[in-house]
């Protein structure tokens, strides 16, 4: 069995991919990349996309609101001198 994982979901202009660094850490990584003007992607190992860190409890509250079990939630990330708000 592998300690990492990485799931990919793909729509016309938006992808996600969803990383797992280790089975024992409390955390995952939502890479988000869209697709260029001349139908390429960005590349996330050039540095390009979006990355968004969510810990354990924030997964929690995701689901809770995807279930409709509380209306809404929100989060502020900075991630590597990026900003973001999740809501």
């Amino acid at each position: 069995m592998v300690d990492n994982h990485s799931y990919s979901f793909f729509g016309q202009k938006v992808g996600l991919i969803i990383q797992s660094p280790s089975k024992s850490e409390p955390f995952i990584f939502f890479r988000l990349i869209k697709s260029k003007n001349d139908g390429s992607w960005e590349k996330p190992s050039s540095g390009e996309g979006k990355v968004i860190k969510f810990s354990l409890e924030e997964m929690v509250w995701i689901i809770q609101v995807l279930k409709k079990e509380v209306k809404s939630w929100s989060s502020f990330h900075s991630f590597k001198d990026r900003n973001t708000q999740i809501s």
